[in-house]
């Protein structure tokens, strides 16, 4: 029998890895798209992946049998190899300058003056916000939406008589941090309590009086089944009442089971409601940790909160503002709540870090695509309140909510809504290089799988105009 005699050339071994290696790619999709149950981005991956095996095993065939030893197959690998490399060195190399300076630090906000009675959304939210007086946060999963089984904490309260010597901030930052994520955050960062961001009255018009020096900002993410126009809310109606089945189920009381409702529903409207409550739990307990140490300290989350948000976790390096207004973070994307500890424990703030995600925003405009009222502009962000960001029609999306609260067409259809695989950790890395051919490649990438395909199609039924349009108002 003939033995299989190999030559093989450096260029041969490098085809061979970089095949391999694109293999090794579809692969790791196909896994995210099976545990993501997207699965046309499975059968892609996967046509892709059993397509790559057949190149590889017919171009060592062919190897093997001396085919591909000609003058010109081995200059037709040489300028794949090049062409491949120019490719890539496209994709790493920073090409993307369009947008402005992002650092926070050197914005100037002016004389502006955030009055959070004025916010959009208030005409909506104003029943939540009476389930609790001032200074308390209702931590029950049933307040959020039912008003049941209340158990109230105060945000804020006297601190120990006695106060503990710090000796070492680095040191005590740390632990602060891990006790956050022993709590169950998902991410934390510290960061200077910049006076501009301190709102000048709350939601109940009262003005605002907080001195504290930093804002420890805590990272709560949504379950990736949750974040979309399709998923399971934890209400029938606008903050109405759980259905009594699913409701003793919750609250360990069924006996005989509960009817219609999976326990996968049971779990998804569990999930749903603890997120909602859970950033406030966590603020909480830690302020009142902080206290125990001698040193003031307030949790502010949702409605109670006295601080602007969104640039105090761009500045404790959480994230960054997308095109939908939303914090998009690097492991739950924008399915994230931030609630806040104000103190005077000394801490070593973090700082703001560049992600790359605005320069892909400007390239995808997804989410503007998949808002049913256009509510999302395009274009590249602008400086608002010292803030690099879109500006918004609040009204008109809250309006649109408030007749429709299941849309979160916007998240639903960001490519940030993915779980925390390595592919998607991988497509991160390579965003934040900033290069204009990877993001114009990802973004045809995230569409060509089909990702976000449920939110488009949400859009395309409610857009403006549609037979099940709500009558929406905007200023």
């Amino acid at each position: 029998m003939q033995r299989f005699q190999f030559k093989w050339c450096w260029y041969d071994v490098v085809w061979l890895a970089l095949l391999c290696s694109v293999l090794g790619l579809a692969v790791l999709t196909a896994i995210a798209a099976l545990g993501e149950h997207e699965y046309r981005a499975l059968w892609i991956s996967a046509g892709a992946a059993i397509l790559l095996i057949v190149a590889v095993a017919s171009g060592i065939v062919c190897k093997q049998r001396g085919l591909l030893e000609g003058v010109n197959a081995r200059r037709a690998r040489l300028g794949g190899l090049i062409a491949i490399a120019l490719f890539a060195n496209s994709l790493l190399v920073r090409s993307d300058y369009s947008v402005g300076s992002k650092d926070i630090r050197t914005h100037s906000v002016g004389h502006q003056e955030y009055d959070a009675t004025n916010q959009a959304g208030n005409e909506v939210l104003e029943k939540l916000e009476r389930t609790v007086d001032a200074d308390t946060l209702t931590l029950s999963i049933y307040d959020v939406c039912v008003g049941k089984l209340s158990q109230k904490v105060h945000r804020d309260g006297s601190a120990a008589a006695e106060r503990v010597e710090v000796t070492n901030a680095r040191i005590l930052t740390d632990k602060i941090k891990a006790d956050a994520l022993d709590l169950g955050a998902n991410a934390v960062g510290v960061t200077e309590l910049d006076s501009r961001f301190i709102l000048t009255k709350d939601n109940a018009g009262n003005p605002v009086h907080l001195t504290h020096k930093y804002a420890i900002v805590i990272g709560k993410g949504l379950n990736y089944r949750l974040a979309g126009p399709t998923a399971p809310l934890p209400w029938q109606d606008q903050y109405s009442a759980l259905p009594e089945e699913v409701a003793a189920a919750l609250s360990g009381n069924a006996i005989t089971g509960i009817g219609k409702y999976s326990p996968e529903q049971v779990s998804d409207v569990r999930d749903a409601l603890e997120f909602f409550h859970d950033g406030g739990r966590i603020a909480v307990e830690l302020a009142a940790q902080i206290r125990s140490y001698g040193y003031p300290a307030r949790a502010h989350f949702g409605r109670w909160s006295e601080v602007q948000v969104l640039p105090l976790a761009v500045e404790a390096g959480l994230g960054e503002v997308a095109r939908n207004g939303m914090l998009v973070n690097p492991e739950f994307g924008p399915r994230g709540s931030f609630p806040i500890v104000t103190t005077d424990l000394p801490l070593i703030p973090d700082h703001q870090q560049d992600f790359g995600i605005q320069e892909f925003c400007r390239l995808c405009n997804k989410c503007a695509r998949a808002c049913p009222v256009q509510a999302i502009p395009t274009g590249g962000p602008t400086l608002i309140g010292g803030l690099l960001r879109w500006p918004l029609d609040g009204q008109r999306c809250w309006s649109f909510i408030k007749d429709t609260p299941k849309c979160m067409a916007c998240m639903g259809a960001c490519p940030y809504n993915k779980k925390d695989f390595p592919i998607h950790r991988l497509a991160g890395w390579l965003i934040a290089r900033k290069s204009v051919v990877a993001n114009w490649v990802l973004v045809r990438l995230d569409d060509a799988l089909g990702y976000g395909q449920s939110a488009l199609s949400f859009s395309e039924r409610f857009r403006v105009g549609g037979a099940d349009q709500p009558d929406v108002k905007s200023n």
